[in-house]
């Protein structure tokens, strides 16, 4: 598909360039026929070595163009700013005019003597860099033109992919906590504490609410500091273990300046969900799960021991940890990594700098 728009894009370049070339080649003929003091021959000649030399010029500005581009220098100049930007195509334009303009006029003398003054730097040598310095400018315009517009339209791109990933995620963690598994244990759990520890209901009713508020108040944001990921983890993390009691055993190890950096909302409440959800939690079998930083990562840890029906679950948390996965492909360089490793599943998410 790129190989076919790249090759469409091509042509449009070449006919477009082509018809410019055929567009001043038919004025500067009309001109000189309006003279009236004319050589039909010879303004057919010119005319006819007039239209190839222009594409050629032309393509020639834009591949040097599109050379300079791609050297590391000049994206060293880029990061700089647009003033640094301006002056340097302004040396570059200049030093290919002056460049391509010796070059032509050398040609002409060698492809047609009876124009040769004697004088290398004569009229012909001043029109010659006139006509390149308009052909190199339009070339310019026209590229930057394009460049310009082919970046709105993958900025606009990347933000609909965004949005696109962020609903998806919305509604895989408002799926998550709504499933009927979910609420069952919620409401069962509650259910026996009301009649045995009113005091332990009411602190499991709180730390439920917390965690639909959460769901709902910031999985419309793009990222949320690890601080706040935090808080939502220890409210999951209570209701299970008011399920699970000292089966479920977690600990935090979180560097104190790494709460200030950011990941997309419910990241860790789907890791550590998926690690209860996919492995053993008994009481001779508790499941361990750490939560530590470690330079610029937030590594979700646990004890592997499948469990015999978790491929019934499978199809969530593929779901859940591929959008998870999606989301750093548009807003970070790295991707989040799972493996299994000593026995233990980990999960390596990049942390991302608050700006």
């Amino acid at each position: 598909m790129n190989n076919k728009k790249n090759t469409g894009l091509r042509r449009n370049r070449f006919l477009l360039y082509f018809l410019i070339g055929f567009l001043v080649t038919a004025l500067d003929f009309l001109g000189e026929i309006n003279n009236g003091d004319y050589i039909l021959e010879e303004e057919i000649f010119f005319a006819v070595l007039t239209l190839p030399s222009i594409v050629v010029v032309t393509y020639l500005f834009y591949y040097l163009r599109k050379w300079i581009m791609n050297t590391g220098y000049y994206r060293n100049i880029r990061v700089k700013g647009g003033y640094h930007q301006r002056l340097f195509w302004g040396v570059v334009i200049l030093a290919k005019v002056i460049g391509i303009t010796f070059f032509t006029r050398y040609l002409s003398t060698l492809m047609l003597p009876e124009f040769d003054s004697g004088d290398f730097f004569d009229l012909l040598f001043l029109g010659i860099f006139i006509g390149l310095s308009f052909v190199a400018l339009f070339v310019h315009a026209l590229e930057s033109f394009s460049e310009l517009q082919r970046e709105n339209q993958q900025v606009q791109i990347r933000l609909r992919d965004i949005e696109n990933e962020k609903l998806i995620a919305k509604f895989l963690n408002l799926k998550n906590q709504l499933n009927p598994h979910f609420l069952f244990n919620s409401f069962n759990s509650l259910s026996g504490l009301i009649t045995q520890d009113p005091e332990k209901a009411e602190y499991f009713l709180n730390e439920l609410s917390k965690v639909y508020r959460y769901t709902l108040d910031q999985s419309d944001e793009l990222v949320v500091p690890l601080s706040k990921e935090l808080e939502l983890m220890r409210s999951y993390v209570a209701l299970q273990q008011i399920r699970f009691n000292k089966s479920l055993v977690v600990d935090y190890n979180v560097a104190a300046s790494d709460l200030d950096k950011m990941v997309p909302p419910m990241t860790l409440e789907l890791l550590v969900e998926n690690a209860i959800k996919h492995n053993i939690v008994e009481k001779e079998r508790p499941l361990e799960i750490t939560v530590r930083t470690l330079g610029n990562y937030v590594i979700v840890s646990n004890n592997y021991q499948p469990r015999n029906d978790s491929n019934k679950h499978g199809e969530s948390t593929g779901k859940g940890l591929m959008n998870l996965t999606n989301q750093y492909t548009m807003i970070h360089t790295e991707k989040p990594k799972f493996e299994i490793k000593n026995g233990k599943y980990v999960a390596i998410v990049p942390l991302i700098e608050s700006t």
